[in-house]
């Protein structure tokens, strides 16, 4: 840890604090900053969806107004980044982190700003992508979740960026193959990219062999209720559950044969790494940007599937579900992940960043 860091303010600036992966690694990172002795603050910067238990401050800025233009929105942040007046101002996740470049603009700040996703992924606009890269040669440092992420970028924004993996969470369950339940379980943000479709189509074939599983998906976003209209013209209701992300996902999800991910692209899927550091089997789509291929081994450590696959998935499933001795290996290589990403180990990383900084 490094000394006289009492009076160093950070000011982690969030899209909201939902369920997502994002949300749940920035305030790992928060609580852990906090608890060396900075000060932090959260700015949510939307609707205020998930309770925490943090002793960060928070500030809501929840613009009541949804037709705000975007420069207002920049002028809603900007104003509350010079109130907290913050060493260094970190952000996280496209489109906020270019909100963030331009509300600090000017401000002493330091501007960190990490990429969680795709960055080929921005709903196919041009422009955006153009304006976020030259935004990023303005930021300070820019974080990115793997190594691909990192080489999708110009050699210029490289110069600034780092790879740092998501911690996982100290005090995660740890499954017990004879403890499981006939459960297949994803949690997620219920969006497009998530592939949710697939995930259903595949434990439609599956389940026909194994009439005693259940497939629990946990989350929500706009493609809820066309998830559950799927299930429901499949007739697959009584087998298929959707259900609200909380904080106690992870007991439900160590109680569960194997957690699946079909996105058609990732970051680093945070749902994937907390369900390897609980010590499950994991089938995961081998998504651009390498997220699921950096951490898993095929067969070793959890299974990798093309993307867009049903069958493939299925026949994934059935591997695990066959075999308990598979899937008992699989769980028990799996569970190097939580040492490897201990929060410790992950918020020296940052820690480095911000000194490097100031």
């Amino acid at each position: 840890m490094y000394t006289n860091v009492t009076n160093k303010k950070i000011a982690f600036v969030v899209g909201r604090l939902g369920g997502g992966g994002a949300e749940r690694v920035l305030m790992l990172l928060a609580d852990a900053f906090h608890e060396h002795s900075y000060d932090v603050t959260i700015v949510a910067y939307t609707e205020y969806q998930q309770e925490y238990s943090t002793n960060c401050k928070i500030v809501k800025l929840n613009p009541t107004d949804t037709a705000l233009s975007k420069f207002q929105q920049v002028a809603v942040l900007r104003k509350a980044l010079k109130e907290i007046d913050a060493d260094v101002v970190i952000s996280f996740e496209y489109p906020l982190n270019m909100k963030t470049i331009l509300a600090a603009f000017g401000l002493k700040s330091k501007v960190i700003v990490s990429e969680r996703n795709d960055p080929n992924e921005i709903n196919n606009r041009k422009k955006l992508k153009i304006a976020r890269d030259l935004l990023y040669r303005i930021c300070d440092t820019l974080v990115c979740q793997t190594y691909d992420a990192k080489e999708y970028f110009s050699k210029k924004i490289q110069k600034k960026s780092v790879v740092i993996a998501n911690p996982v969470k100290r005090d995660l369950p740890i499954w017990n193959l004879f403890d499981s339940n006939e459960y297949i379980i994803n949690f997620c943000r219920l969006e497009k990219q998530k592939n949710i479709p697939l995930l259903i189509d595949a434990f439609a074939g599956f389940v026909k062999e194994y009439p005693n599983y259940k497939l629990i998906i946990y989350g929500e976003g706009s493609e809820k209720s066309n998830i559950i209209e799927k299930i429901k013209s499949e007739n697959l209701q009584s087998v298929i559950e959707i259900r609200d992300f909380s904080l106690g996902v992870h007991q439900a999800a160590s109680k569960s044969r194997m957690f699946v991910s079909t996105s058609d692209y990732e970051g680093l899927s945070n749902s994937m790494l907390e369900a390897m550091a609980m010590g499950m089997p994991v089938i995961c789509t081998d998504c651009r940007i390498g997220g699921a291929k950096m951490m898993i081994k095929n067969n070793e450590n959890g299974i990798l599937v093309p993307c867009g696959n049903s069958l493939m998935v299925l026949n994934a499933m059935k591997s695990i579900a066959a075999d308990p001795a598979f899937a008992k290996k699989l769980g028990e290589e799996a569970l190097h992940v939580r040492e490897n990403l201990d929060l410790n180990n992950v918020f020296k990383k940052w820690e480095m960043i911000i000194h490097s900084k100031l």
